[in-house]
């Protein structure tokens, strides 16, 4: 068993993408890729916008459907019949007045999100009283902003959908139920006749075989099982079956006297006329034939008691009446369907309501419950808390170890959460990976901390999931009411903001909302939003830094390092952007052009006429997982024409141990073409060396935080001094990085590493500049 670290990425516009989307004029068609399921119409007045939003969404595997006015996006609604619209208020045929009303009329399902500027408020809600699902701040083309709205709409789709579903199966068992009723009744209604039929032939007989006839008589009505009673033209009982004796009332049961219908028939308690009802017996008189009776009355509590009584004559010889024969149906005591029913509808509304996955509140019935706490916090003059919860990177175990070990986590997070909180306090399952927390009758913020604080400790306790033990943590934004905000969307919008900055800072932390968390939290969006648009416009660039062999005093390598740079803030170095990338999954595309630049520029090295040196390239995990990572390097490598000898990946430890046998498939396949494999940053990670001795490791990269404090921090000393020995023992190489002092160099070189990476031999430069490290023994820092 050994640890996983876990991260999460998300789709990115790649600049091919782009301009293939650039390439195609607007149509009627869906444009579409060949995963798409998804078609999402878009009525943007803005062409800039509305193919940036376009660029998003194919990358989310939808199919686009554009349109620039009302007129068309009604044209394309009607003949696409698309998932969702997304529809720009700002539209020049009337957005509002036309086009909203008409898609909500005709398709009340379909999720419609509407754009605008926030400052708009009153055609906002204007749009949300006739059926929008939600409205998009703007700018519209911000992908995390898009992601979030139409994530949110997806879901509330998905819930309605079901309910749909879970409605038609219980429409549909209802009917099931019905017609098995309705057969049950035929088949009642046969036997009725049947019965009566009999009745009526024996009724015909002599009156010298009374006595037998009214044993025969009885036996048969005794075999029915609902109550029946034969009365004879004046009313009076002839005969009554056991379930008609069973609802006699006690002072009658045992009478000797002639008992009328009245007094014995279920339910009546007066005579037909007297209660102004039908007399069935009036009724067959009248007609002759048989007749069905619907009666009521009130019972116990005001609960209305209903009967069915079923008659049908029973004729003499000479065509006289003989009598009728009653049997009775209760109606209101028919329970079976009724719980059936009550059962169904009770399942329907939670399922409305509720997570199916962890049983946990959903967003609908989490905003219900704040909207109804603020309601009680604004009378007891106490907080309402709002925490939304972020997990970290949680995405990766989806992705390594597949959805349902992704369930098992989110179920037992469910249950830690729960076990974090009061009865009285709320925690929903917002989305995929979002978990939304309401605490109730808060007197001091500073107990809202201690609840996080637990919630933080909970979550960091290891998962343990099949034979991998993972670790989760999680990113917090908190928001209170009335400080914050006093309305739903206000608070709920203020947590999500919080949380942007927790993640923002590092993740695995918490953050109260405060007046400039909306600005950091639009900062960090116009920072994606342009890392997004760099690889289009050709920000980004490559810095090389050398590595030398101080044994043999020459180059041998360099390591492709990336720069930004950003029209406004200028040359951005990595460690303020990598983090953003990775976070937002723009490190995949952005990696790829890392090494095809590199790859590229070190073959054009070669045929300047420079000795061929290796390009060490960093390579991430999300990179390093792709479905066919191994082509995508053999595709840069015949693209650029250089030799595989001369290229070096680098990895972290954390990377290769967390799918060891497909992660040495994927290794030892790339060794096999020459390619070198290194270990960047050992000895900050975790690993297990059984583990490290099974992959085709060349060499192993010393950290520079174990080289910065070498010369004077004896643990330090030892660690670094351990790594090359352990190489040494493994047969593999090691490289010094971040060496600057002499001091540092004369140790290194005591411990037997020679290969040098520093301020000390040379910083970052661009590639023209870099030509001067080759041929030289000992560049100048």
């Amino acid at each position: 068993m050994f640890p996983v670290v876990i991260s999460t990425y998300s789709p990115f516009n790649t600049p091919e993408k782009t301009a293939y989307l650039e390439r195609i004029p607007m149509t009627d068609a869906p444009q579409e890729s060949s995963h798409s399921k998804y078609p999402v119409l878009t009525i943007v007045a803005a062409s800039e916008v509305r193919r940036s939003i376009a660029s998003f969404l194919v990358e989310q595997k939808m199919t686009v459907l554009e349109a620039e006015n009302g007129a068309h996006g009604l044209t394309l609604f009607r003949r696409n019949k698309p998932a969702m619209v997304l529809l720009d208020l700002q539209i020049p045929d009337g957005a509002v007045a036309e086009v909203l009303p008409t898609i909500v009329r005709e398709s009340p399902e379909t999720p419609l999100l509407v754009i605008s500027d926030q400052e708009n408020i009153e055609e906002i809600v204007r749009a949300l009283q006739l059926g929008a699902w939600d409205f998009i701040p703007k700018p519209a083309d911000n992908p995390a902003l898009l992601r979030h709205y139409i994530d949110k709409a997806r879901e509330r789709a998905e819930l309605l959908r079901l309910s749909q579903q879970h409605q038609a199966q219980l429409e549909t068992e209802v009917k099931q139920r019905t017609t098995q009723l309705e057969q049950r009744l035929q088949e009642r209604e046969n036997a009725f006749l049947a019965l009566t039929t009999k009745i009526g032939d024996h009724s015909r007989q002599e009156e010298e075989t009374n006595p037998l006839e009214h044993t025969f008589l009885q036996t048969i009505i005794d075999g029915v099982p609902e109550p029946a009673q034969l009365i004879d033209p004046d009313k009076r009982v002839m005969l009554m079956n056991q379930a008609a004796r069973d609802l006699l009332p006690a002072g009658l049961r045992e009478s000797k006297k002639p008992l009328l219908c009245h007094q014995t028939a279920p339910y009546f308690n007066a005579h037909c006329s007297e209660d102004l009802h039908q007399c069935p017996l009036a009724e067959v008189k009248k007609t002759g034939q048989p007749v069905t009776i619907v009666r009521t009355r009130p019972g116990e509590d005001d609960e209305e008691l209903v009967c069915e009584i079923r008659t049908s004559p029973l004729w003499n010889q000479d065509g006289t009446l003989h009598g009728i024969l009653e049997i009775f149906r209760d109606f209101s005591s028919d329970e079976t369907t009724k719980a059936e029913l009550r059962d169904h509808e009770s399942r329907l509304y939670y399922l409305s309501q509720h997570d199916p996955l962890t049983n946990l509140p959903n967003r609908m019935l989490f905003q219900d419950r704040l909207q109804m706490l603020m309601a009680k916090a604004q009378r007891h003059k106490n907080l309402v808390a709002v925490l939304f919860l972020d997990l970290d990177r949680f995405k990766k175990i989806n992705e390594t170890l597949g959805h349902e070990a992704g369930d098992k986590v989110l179920q037992e997070i469910a249950g830690r959460l729960q076990g974090c909180l009061r009865r009285s306090d709320t925690v929903a399952r917002l989305s995929g990976d979002e978990f939304g927390i309401i605490l109730d009758d808060i007197k001091d913020s500073k107990y809202v901390t201690v609840v996080t604080r637990n919630i933080m400790e909970a979550l960091a306790k290891p998962f343990l999931v099949e034979e991998f033990e993972l670790v989760v943590s999680t990113s917090i934004g908190i928001s209170l009411y009335p400080e914050d905000s006093i309305d739903n969307d206000g608070l709920m919008q203020c947590a999500d903001s919080a949380m942007f900055r927790a993640k923002e800072s590092g993740r695995n932390n918490y953050q109260f909302y405060t007046a400039g968390t909306n600005t950091r939290a639009f900062e960090f969006l116009l920072l994606e939003n342009g890392l997004r648009k760099a690889l289009e416009l050709d920000e980004l660039t490559l810095y090389y830094q050398p590595q030398f062999d101080t044994a043999a005093n020459r180059l041998i390598g360099a390591e492709a390092l990336i720069r930004w740079h950003h029209p406004e803030k200028g040359l951005i170095a990595p460690g303020n952007f990598i983090p953003l990338a990775e976070e937002t999954g723009l490190i995949e595309p952005i990696g790829e052009w890392v090494m095809r630049t590199a790859c590229a520029q070190n073959k054009a090295w070669q045929e300047q006429g420079f000795p061929p040196i290796t390009m060490a390239v960093n390579v991430s995990g999300r990179q390093f997982r792709q479905p066919d990572f191994y082509g995508l390097v053999t595709d840069i490598l015949a693209e650029s024409g250089l030799d595989p000898r001369f290229l070096e990946l680098e990895l972290t430890e954390s990377i290769i141990v967390q799918d060891v046998e497909k992660n040495i498939r994927i290794l030892d396949r790339i060794a096999g073409m020459g390619i070198q494999i290194a270990i960047d940053d050992f000895g900050t990670g975790y690993s297990s060396l059984s583990y490290l001795r099974l992959f085709p490791i060349t060499r192993l990269k010393i950290d520079r935080s174990f080289i910065k404090q070498i010369h004077t921090n004896p643990s330090d000393a030892v660690i670094v001094s351990s790594i090359i020995a352990l190489a040494r023992n493994m047969d593999l190489q090691t490289t010094a990085e971040g060496v600057e002092l002499e001091a540092q160099l004369a140790l290194l070189h005591k411990q037997g590493c020679f290969n040098i990476q520093g301020f000390l031999f040379g910083k970052p430069v661009p590639a023209e500049e870099f030509t001067r490290f080759f041929g030289q023994d000992r560049p100048a820092p």
